[in-house]
């Protein structure tokens, strides 16, 4: 009867699942079908006994899953995800002062930058190890403005007034820009998952979008300003920027190439920004 048992399962072994078979021992042997091992124990000529296990696919599955990883990173790079950051304006010495605007220098404290980073692909150029990343993003920019001063512009000029009237939680100038980078990247390792990454390029950027955000937490005179307008922003954008990390976290630096206002109406100021960077 057991004997029967047993070519009843290598015909359907043979002819319904993929199988292997090996001998473990002289007195053994080892059937695989689907995700059941047989191990089958034979004493004397006959079938002793039967013993049922599961089949091990751990290994193999993540032998699978890491090779489809490092397969799928050759068109990846480490610019899609998420920035945060700080900015600083400089002017045209590398220093944080301003003659005749002094309104310029900005809170740091308060000034913060917001990066997410949609869409990007790398072109390969050493395997894994050398690429050119481009791709697509977004950024906001606060400027935190210090005194209580109010900022206006017309066709001329940007000037601020102080504000008497209240004593501002929030002061800021906001600018939204869309971007598009150009980084040489390199990488210390075929796998991403033991990789350091190095990038170098630019980030070229227009502005879509500008604010100047004023805000009061007073019971008897909430304030909560919003308006609109250029505030003699320059339209378009171009920052040096650096990117170092590894796996999924890494720091960045972006500084300004072109000034960041129109320097007919503001004098030459440079937004230096650095902070975190989290890779997805």
């Amino acid at each position: 009867m057991r004997k029967t048992a047993l070519i009843f399962c290598l015909l359907i072994g043979f002819t319904s699942f993929s199988q292997e078979s090996e001998s473990d021992k002289k007195d053994s042997t080892r059937l695989v079908i689907g995700n059941k091992v047989y191990k089958i124990y034979h004493k004397k000529g006959a079938i002793d006994k039967i013993e049922v296990e599961e089949k091990d696919t751990t290994s193999k599955k993540k032998k699978d899953e890491n090779t489809e990883e490092v397969k799928n990173w050759k068109k990846y790079g480490h610019w899609g995800g998420m920035d945060f950051g700080y900015t600083s304006i400089l002017n045209s010495n590398g220093g944080n002062s301003f003659q005749k605007q002094s309104f310029l220098e900005n809170d740091p404290s308060k000034s913060f930058y917001v990066s997410l980073n949609l869409i990007e692909h790398k072109f390969p150029i050493i395997g894994n190890y050398v690429g050119i990343t481009t791709g697509l993003g977004f950024d906001w920019k606060k400027l935190g403005i210090k005194n209580n001063l109010q900022l206006n512009y017309n066709a001329d000029s940007l000037w601020a007034v102080k504000d008497l009237s209240y004593t501002y939680d929030k002061n800021v100038l906001r600018a939204t820009y869309i971007n598009i980078p150009l980084f040489l990247e390199f990488n210390t390792s075929s796998n991403p998952n033991k990789s350091w990454f190095f990038m170098a390029g630019v980030v070229a950027g227009m502005r879509i979008g500008s604010k100047f955000i004023q805000t009061v937490s007073d019971h008897n005179n909430d304030v909560n300003k919003k308006i609109n307008g250029d505030y003699a922003l320059n339209p378009y954008k171009l920052d040096a920027s650096l990117r170092i990390g590894y796996k999924h976290i890494g720091l960045f630096t972006n500084y300004s190439l072109i000034p960041m206002f129109d320097t007919k109406r503001v004098e030459k100021a440079f937004p230096l920004t650095f902070g975190l960077s989290w890779v997805w």
